[in-house]
């Protein structure tokens, strides 16, 4: 777990792979700062939706005097992209303002087929006050074919959280896939088949007291096998499905 230790700040190593590592209500986030877990959705596993993408068509091979030819059809990636949301106010000792830090951790499950691509839009926003945050890693490349974790950059004003930081990460295992930030609040990864974990991270300044609650957004590709032959696709429909969940704080 990376140990990157910000003045006066939350660490990457609180917000990326291994929270659970830190105990149930509360971790270290700096030489000189906490931050507390106070929302967690769901409390016991992850939310789940499923992904099917179809990649190109293969075509046919005709083996010399085979009795038939062999289809191979289109490879796909399917599975379940699974998700986590918690919430952690930072203890920062400010009067005025309060800060917040929500993560949301995904992880692909029951991964079934070749196809590495494979694109996953997602949204975070605060339902109330406004985020500040500002991501500056605008694009994430993986950088070869064997698994391996890239992090994500980050940028605030604030006076807690250090000029630039890393609050997220991606472990890809193919050197296709990517991840870009077109807009704050907003990421989209290409190559669901090739991804193991992606943990984004968002932060809110508020006045003191009030309670931020986030909403997240996740769409994922959903295709439709509508011609198969020997059990391989060969013609599909393009397909989407979304899921929107939400977390408060209480603490």
């Amino acid at each position: 777990m990376r140990r990157t230790v910000l003045a006066l700040a939350a660490t990457a190593s609180l917000l990326v792979a291994g929270l659970s590592a830190v105990g149930p209500s509360q971790a270290d986030v700096g030489v000189s700062q906490q931050a507390k877990l106070v929302g967690e959705k769901p409390v016991s596993g992850r939310y789940s939706i499923a992904f099917n993408d179809y990649g190109p068509d293969r075509g046919t091979y005709c083996p010399p005097r085979a009795p038939q030819c062999v289809v191979h059809g289109r490879p796909v990636a399917r599975g379940k992209l699974q998700t986590k949301l918690s919430v952690y106010k930072i203890k920062d000792g400010m009067k005025k303002y309060d800060y917040y830090l929500l993560d949301v951790d995904m992880v692909t499950a029951d991964r079934y087929g070749t196809w590495k691509m494979g694109g996953v839009g997602i949204s975070v926003t605060s339902i109330g006050p406004r985020l500040v945050d500002v991501i500056d890693t605008k694009s994430l490349s993986a950088t070869k074919g064997d698994c391996h974790s890239v992090n994500i950059g980050f940028q605030t004003p604030w006076p807690v959280i250090s000029a630039s930081a890393d609050l997220g990460s991606v472990t890809w295992c193919d050197d296709e896939a990517s991840l870009s930030a077109p807009s704050a609040g907003n990421w989209v990864l290409k190559g669901i088949g090739s991804t193991r974990h992606l943990a984004v991270d968002r932060a809110v300044k508020v006045k003191a007291g009030k309670k931020p609650r986030f909403k997240v957004t996740l769409s994922v590709p959903k295709d439709t096998c509508t011609r198969a032959l020997q059990h391989k696709c060969i013609e599909y429909d393009n397909g989407a499905s979304s899921a929107t969940y939400s977390v408060g704080s209480a603490g």
